[in-house]
């Protein structure tokens, strides 16, 4: 009777370690798909951050040269009032 009692217990130890190993996988598998699309996100934002910089020295630029525009069109108006 010891015995059977030992080999039921055995196996219900067995049982709960491969459980165990199995949602130890299982949390393994869902941690690296989180870290892929993490990355992922984290590559997109970068994307997003330098296309951003790309567009404020666009905007820096046109608005140079509006201001340049501005001045010789003042200087031209000036020179018509003459």
């Amino acid at each position: 009777a010891r015995v059977e009692e030992l080999e039921e217990e055995l196996e219900s130890e067995r049982q709960s370690r491969t459980k165990t190993e199995k949602q130890r996988a299982d949390l393994a598998r869902e941690i690296d798909e989180m870290n892929d699309r993490l990355e992922e996100a984290g590559g997109a934002t970068t994307t997003q951050v330098e296309m951003n910089k790309k567009r404020e020295g666009e905007l820096a630029k046109l608005r140079r040269d509006l201001e340049e525009a501005n001045l010789q069109h003042e200087a031209t108006a000036a020179q018509l009032r003459k």
